[in-house]
């Protein structure tokens, strides 16, 4: 057989759930932009859904994020 790879149901479960969140991802980013200066870029606005997709997506690392950036302020009013 010619050009076949074989994968585990993990590995091909792993690969689907990335698809998908990078789709959400792609959405939430987009349906929000706007253009920028000269209409020559994109800008992103603040008031977006991302942090909802963040936490949904990612939440490990969205609370990883959190305590990291609660350390900072706490060290930055020290």
């Amino acid at each position: 057989m010619e050009n076949v790879v074989q994968i585990s149901a993990e590995n091909y479960t792993a690969i689907l759930e990335l698809a998908y969140k990078a789709a959400i991802l792609q959405d939430a980013l987009f349906a929000n932009a706007a253009l920028g200066y000269k209409e020559k870029s994109l800008i992103f606005g603040a008031n977006t859904d991302l942090d909802t997709v963040a936490k949904y997506l990612f939440p490990d690392k969205y609370a990883e994020k959190i305590a990291e950036l609660k350390a900072a302020k706490e060290d930055d009013e020290q």
